[in-house]
């Protein structure tokens, strides 16, 4: 072996490793980058789904309270107003839970574009 062939092998073996560096530097950043946002999708399905248990569990409260203030005004005449904000309180419940419902299905629609 001559000089210029250990030359030219030791060259080129720090080519091929600085290329191989930096292709694997690149490939792990793009997997980085994709776990990441697999991460972050995962994370708002979660919030997600709490807000839709919050809205659920405020609309049956108030649809417990207001089945009780009918129940009550059934029973026991006369009816002294709570029937009233018992049905508004369901009512807003009710919307508060279809607005969130009608948001999350937008973010989903534009994250499909």
């Amino acid at each position: 072996m001559t000089i210029e062939t250990i030359i030219n092998v030791a060259v080129s073996a720090v080519v091929s490793g600085l290329v191989s560096g930096v292709a694997l530097k690149y490939i792990t950043r793009y997997f980085d980058k994709k776990l990441e946002a697999e991460e972050a999708r995962k994370k708002e399905a979660e919030k997600q789904r709490h807000a839709r248990a919050v809205a659920e569990a405020n609309r049956r409260r108030a649809a417990g309270r207001l089945f009780f203030w009918l129940h009550h005004a059934i029973v026991k005449p006369p009816p002294n107003g709570e029937l009233e904000k018992a049905m508004e309180s369901y009512t807003q419940a009710e919307d508060a839970q279809k607005a969130l419902e009608q948001e999350i299905l937008a973010s989903i629609e534009e994250g499909r574009k």
